[in-house]
């Protein structure tokens, strides 16, 4: 297991003399490959990738079969293995996981705080519950200084003053000074219903640019409205329960109030926005349900829940209720290549 101060991974400054390969991206909490889909519609090529969940895995390497995904978790990768092998790359990109961060760990419990640093004393614990992988996605930064880097995460996140800071005080040796010299950073909220997509979604992106003669780099900007019809999100004939298959019990008493919480119920028209693609709708598909008239309520198909996400049509997603963890868990394809196409504009 490697440490920030791993005697070997060699010096931060070591490896500035490395070679870069060019539009080469490292992806890091890669998922089923969503984010690093919006490099490659961007023009980038995704030489590395990391994930250990072995369904998201393997959907990844399905649909991007030509990418180093190495299924080891983060801690144990070497930044040199990884340099000699591929390479420097001109930027890296990743979406630590969210649940330290999110509302739904405020409720259990179990959310990250850095205001009395609850939860941080205990460097264990702190571990344990995932809060110490984005120091690794820093070393990654750090040993191997792309022109750029990305992370994209949960609103919460930018009230992680420790995080925050952590990726605003990022040295750069890109500027020939060994000491002294930052990444240029900006962060900003981006809502998947302003890139065609009708799906509420507002996530942070933070990024990083070694250069920037303008001073801070401007934002990702929505050039797409939201013009979809029902038919481009919804299937024709559906394989979810409901339409193939009979309602299980517990989304039958969902639907009929015995439940604290009724599903939240969209329609289809072209006005309609979903409730954010989430993670857990694998283990729940009765909290956001779909009416496609005629009484007919059911919830989204994997299919449909991967059109929300923007997923084209050829990307290859098992019909399996792990799928929609994966696309839960991904970024909007259009939102990805929308930033994806910024950094290569600035970086």
């Amino acid at each position: 297991m490697y440490e920030l101060n791993d005697p070997n991974q060699s010096g931060l400054f070591d490896y500035v003399n490395i070679d870069e390969t060019p539009n080469s991206v490292w992806s890091f909490f890669s998922g089923g490959g969503l984010m690093d889909l919006g490099f490659k519609q961007a023009g980038y090529d995704v030489v590395v990738a990391n994930e250990i969940d072995k369904h998201a895995s393997s959907i990844h390497q399905e649909n991007m079969p030509g990418v180093d995904l190495i299924t080891e978790s983060i801690h144990r990768l070497s930044v040199k293995d990884l340099l000699h092998k591929h390479g420097r790359p001109e930027v890296i990109c990743g979406g630590f996981p969210c649940t330290p961060y999110s509302k739904a760990a405020n409720m259990n419990g179990t959310r990250l705080h850095d205001n009395n640093h609850k939860n941080m004393n205990n460097y264990s614990k702190y571990a344990s519950l995932g809060g110490d992988l984005f120091l690794h996605y820093v070393r990654m930064v750090a040993y191997t200084q792309p022109k750029a880097f990305v992370v994209e995460n949960v609103m919460e996140l930018t009230g992680m003053r420790i995080i925050m800071e952590a990726l605003k005080d990022m040295p750069c040796t890109r500027t020939g000074e060994k000491f002294g010299s930052y990444y240029n950073l900006t962060y900003t909220k981006v809502n998947t219903a302003d890139f065609g997509l009708p799906q509420k979604r507002e996530r942070i992106f933070v990024i990083g640019v070694a250069k920037n003669p303008n001073g801070k780099p401007p934002l990702p900007e929505s050039n797409v409205q939201m013009h979809h019809v029902p038919g481009e999100i919804l299937e024709y004939e559906p394989d979810v329960a409901g339409v193939t298959k009979p309602l299980p019990p517990y989304i039958l008493n969902r639907l009929a109030g015995v439940y604290r919480d009724k599903p939240s119920i969209k329609g289809i028209g072209a006005d309609v926005v979903s409730n954010t693609c989430v993670a857990h709708y694998h283990r729940d598909q009765g909290t956001t349900m779909v009416d496609r008239g005629d009484g007919l309520i059911t919830p989204y198909s994997v299919r449909e829940y991967a059109n929300l996400q923007g997923i084209p049509q050829d990307w290859v997603i098992p019909k399996v209720n792990s799928s929609y963890r994966v696309i839960g868990n991904g970024v909007s394809v259009p939102v990805a290549n929308s930033v994806a196409r910024l950094v290569r504009q600035i970086a």
